[in-house]
C-alpha cells in the first residue's frame, strides 16, 4: 500500500489493486510542523538514548500529521482483510519538490499509533 502526499498537502492511501482512500489533509503545518522539527532535531542530538514515552510522542505526532482520520481507517480496513500470515507493506511517497524532500527526510520509521496499544508501525506484526 502506498501513502502518497501531493503537492497541495493532501494525502491518500492506495493499494496495487486500485483501491483508494478518500483524500485527506495532512497536518504538516503550523505548530505540528514546528513540533516535528523540534523532535527531529532532538532525536539527532540525544546521546544518552531516548525515553520510550518521548519517542512514542514524536511518532504519534508524525502519525497525526500523516495518517489520522480517513487514511488510517482505510489502512485498518485493509489490515482487517489480511489472511493469516499475510503482511501489509506501507510505502510513503512524497512529491519531488523542496517541501517533499524535507518531508521524506523525516524519520518516518518512528510512526506510532496513538491508540493506547503502544504500536510502532515499523514493528507491527501485520506490516
Amino acid at each position: 500500500m502506498t501513502i502518497e502526499v501531493d503537492d497541495d498537502g493532501t494525502v491518500r492511501a492506495s493499494t496495487p489493486e486500485g483501491h483508494r482512500s478518500p483524500r485527506a489533509r495532512t497536518r504538516l503545518d503550523g505548530v505540528d510542523e514546528q513540533l516535528i522539527r523540534v523532535f527531529d532535531r532532538w532525536l539527532a542530538r540525544t546521546a544518552d538514548g531516548w525515553a520510550r514515552d518521548d519517542v512514542s510522542a514524536f511518532g504519534s505526532l508524525l502519525f497525526r500529521a500523516l495518517l489520522d482520520g480517513d487514511t488510517w481507517d482505510f489502512v485498518l480496513h485493509r489490515c482487517d482483510e489480511l489472511l493469516d500470515g499475510q503482511r501489509l507493506r506501507l510505502q510513503l511517497s512524497f512529491p519531488a519538490t523542496p517541501v517533499g524532500r524535507q518531508l521524506a527526510a523525516l524519520p518516518w520509521e518512528y510512526l506510532h499509533v496513538p491508540d493506547g496499544t503502544g504500536t510502532f508501525l515499523g514493528t507491527d506484526p501485520r506490516s
